[in-house]
C-alpha cells in the first residue's frame, strides 16, 4: 500500500506529457522521477535490525540508531522510535511502515506482530540497564 504514494505525482505527470497543461515539458520528467522514486521509496518502508542497530528506511531519509540511545517504542497509530543522541538531546523517527488505518484493520494484526519482534530486538540489545 505505501508504494501507491507513487501515483501522486504520475497522474500530472501523464498530463504534462500528453501536452494537456500549461506546464514545459521539462516538469512532466520531473513528476515521473519523483512518482519512481516515492513508490520505490513507499515499497521499501522498514525498520531493519542488525549489529545492534535500528535503521528505519522512510519515504525521504533513513535513520540508523543504536539500541543504546533508544528511549522506548511507541506502538500507538503513528508508532516511533525516540531516541537520544550523544550531546543529550531526544529525537524521534516515526515508524511510518508500521503505522495503523482503522480503515484497513486487516493490516494491524501484521504491523503489530512486527512492532513486538521490534521491541525483542531492541531490549535484546539495548546494553544498557535502566534505559
Amino acid at each position: 500500500m505505501n508504494a501507491v504514494a507513487g501515483l501522486l505525482p504520475g497522474f500530472p505527470a501523464l498530463a504534462v506529457l500528453a501536452g494537456e497543461t500549461p506546464l514545459p515539458d521539462w516538469s512532466g520528467s520531473v513528476l515521473v522521477a519523483a512518482a519512481a522514486t516515492l513508490g520505490l521509496r513507499g515499497y521499501r518502508l522498514r525498520a531493519d535490525c542488525e549489529g545492534g542497530r535500528v535503521t528505519v528506511r522512510g519515504w525521504f531519509r533513513n535513520r540508523t540508531i543504536p539500541c543504546a540511545a533508544i528511549i522506548r517504542l511507541d506502538r500507538g497509530m503513528l508508532p516511533g522510535i525516540t531516541w537520544q543522541d550523544t550531546s543529550g538531546r531526544e529525537h524521534h523517527t516515526a515508524l511510518r511502515a508500521f503505522r495503523r488505518n482503522p480503515q484497513w484493520p486487516s493490516h494491524d494484526p501484521h504491523h503489530e506482530a512486527n512492532l513486538r519482534r521490534l521491541a525483542r530486538y531492541i531490549k535484546a540489545h539495548r546494553g544498557r540497564p535502566g534505559r
